[in-house]
């Protein structure tokens, strides 16, 4: 992944042009791409809007759509990252009618492939067995590797995983079944070992593979599958409002800096 700004050696062609020669650079070498993959990380916009803006205009759409997906998924860009970028480059576009379209269909793909993914792992109601109410005891706290959600930009590429301590429990009648929660700190975990309490939960299995998972003992498969569509279809909402309030706070604001960067 490039972290500093690729070296760019003369080339013959188009002295005064920079992103024209950039767009066909493109075509013979890696370096368009390398420099493009720096701006989206380090969040140099004009790094990144005037290479793809000259592919549309010599060479095509088609081809600064392809070239964008290949640099994304050769260089395994983070979510986070491009869809800042591209909000950013789709709020200072103006009334450049053609490049507004072409972020506006990424970001528009991109809700709606979340949407997909999202809902299509929500197993049905009809999935699941209701095996009853069971009360569960904690009997041990233990460190886990959990992703760092809390960190964002290049502390979440450095850190993906943070320790978190789970408060494991298991039913108390033997049936096997096990549950278990986050605590805050290692500390007050033991504290919920060593006070005992016990939780009531119910047990959904899932008979296709042979699994199962715990709800609270008020709620049925149905009423859970219905919560968890509701769940992510408001993650979805949110999310989309986020791309519209920052690019909002480009228009107020100018950007993010817009630092330009020479090559």
């Amino acid at each position: 992944m490039p972290e500093t700004m690729p070296v760019n050696k003369y080339i013959m062609g188009f002295p005064h042009r920079k992103n024209v020669e950039l767009c066909y650079l493109s075509k013979v070498c890696t370096f368009t791409e390398r420099l493009i993959v720096y701006g989206i990380k380090r969040g140099y916009v004009d790094i990144v809007r005037g290479p793809v803006k000259e592919m549309m205009r010599e060479i095509g759409v088609p081809y600064a759509h392809s070239f964008l997906e290949h640099t994304i998924r050769t260089y395994q860009l983070s979510e986070e990252d491009i869809m800042q970028m591209y909000s950013a480059i789709y709020a200072i576009s103006g009334n450049a009618k053609a490049e507004k379209e072409f972020y506006r269909n990424f970001i528009c793909t991109w809700l709606e492939q979340d949407q997909d993914r999202y809902l299509s792992a929500i197993l049905p109601a009809d999935s699941y067995e209701d095996k009853g109410v069971y009360t569960f005891s904690p009997y041990q706290v233990l460190p886990v590797q959990v992703q760092n959600t809390g960190a964002s930009g290049r502390d979440r590429r450095m850190n993906p995983t943070k320790t978190a301590y789970m408060v494991y429990y298991q039913d108390i009648s033997g049936s096997g079944y096990q549950w278990s929660e986050q605590a805050l700190t290692r500390e007050l975990g033991q504290k919920i070992v060593d006070a005992g309490a016990t939780v009531e939960r119910r047990v959904l299995a899932i008979p296709a593979d042979r699994s199962y998972i715990t709800v609270e003992p008020d709620q049925t498969a149905e009423s859970y599958t219905t919560g968890l569509r509701k769940k992510y279809i408001t993650a979805l909402v949110l999310a989309g409002v986020y791309v519209l309030l920052y690019v909002a706070a480009w228009c107020v604001t100018g950007g993010m800096k817009r630092r330009t960067g020479q090559v």
